[in-house]
């Protein structure tokens, strides 16, 4: 699931719920590239529970005196000032990561791919001009669990995000009174493109590898060549789980790596050996 259609549920939950300021609820998506693309769940979802539907950007006259802010959560484009301008209160933007650690596009392949234990959820102003530069709103730290993915880790952190997005509008004003400026550190997590999907054994390491494939799997398949030959790595694992002693495993002289390649031996994960098709096999 989507972290914006995860939200979006949990905003239009509790706007039914008596007592609830949450109300008026309407929904902004991007336009689509093409005639040909299929309408995201966010489309689906809206459509299907009678919401109202703008596509970006939103005429003026349909925000003002209407609205009193707005939530962003993985729009992927950023609000220019006269936008931010039309609401009386700061827009949120929900955020997958502990800001200031993973700015930027992509934080949770990133944070999968840095090796990094904890992840997070931030809550903060959007700025004009800047993307996650704004005053931090709530903050809520948890553990990467050893293997997890990055679809699951999305799931997890927009569950997470819904629930603080709920707390936050409900007593909004508080929070805005208790906003702190973040920190200027931080990593900007660039665009993940296809190019990250290419495996060079001779600079990673296995377990660079294995977590490289946990990271991009929504999207890519990880590549590399087997005698100047093309092929997929669709099977990577650890061999561990399956032998109790990798050198038992592995010939002495192992025939589907470079020779400078074969320090992977230490490791416990281990690439998949390649067939010279299109795809590869675990061993």
């Amino acid at each position: 699931k989507s972290s914006a259609l995860i939200c979006l549920k949990k905003l239009v939950d509790r706007s039914k719920q008596a007592g609830s300021c949450i109300r008026g609820i309407e929904v902004v998506n991007l336009r689509a590239k093409s005639k040909k693309q299929r309408p995201s769940a966010v489309k689906k979802y809206a459509r299907a529970n009678g919401l109202v539907m703008h596509t970006w950007p939103p005429l003026a006259s349909h925000i003002v005196d209407r609205f009193d802010t707005a939530a962003v959560v993985s729009f992927g484009a950023l609000l220019p000032d006269y936008f931010l301008d039309l609401f009386p209160l700061p827009c949120v933007n929900v955020h997958p990561s502990l800001l200031p650690r993973w700015r930027g596009a992509s934080p949770l392949a990133h944070t999968i791919m840095a090796g990094d234990t904890q992840a997070g959820v931030t809550l903060l102003q959007v700025s004009k001009r800047k993307f996650d530069v704004g005053p931090i709103l709530m903050q809520e730290a948890c553990q990467i669990e050893e293997d997890i993915d990055v679809m699951d880790l999305t799931e997890q952190l927009a569950t997470v995000g819904s629930d603080m997005l709920v707390k936050c509008l409900e007593n909004y004003e508080h929070y805005l009174e208790q906003a702190q400026p973040q920190d200027s550190g931080g990593v900007w997590a660039k665009k993940i493109t296809s190019s990250m999907a290419l495996v060079h054994w001779p600079s990673m390491t296995a377990e660079a590898v294995i977590m490289r494939q946990r990271a991009l799997c929504d999207r890519y398949t990880l590549k590399s060549s087997f005698d100047t030959i093309p092929v997929r790595l669709i099977g990577i694992g650890n061999l561990l789980d399956v032998v109790e002693d990798v050198n038992d495993f592995i010939p002495q002289e192992w025939p589907c790596l470079p020779h400078e390649d074969r320090g992977l031996r230490q490791s416990p994960i281990l690439p998949c050996s390649g067939h010279r098709e299109n795809c590869c096999h675990s061993g």
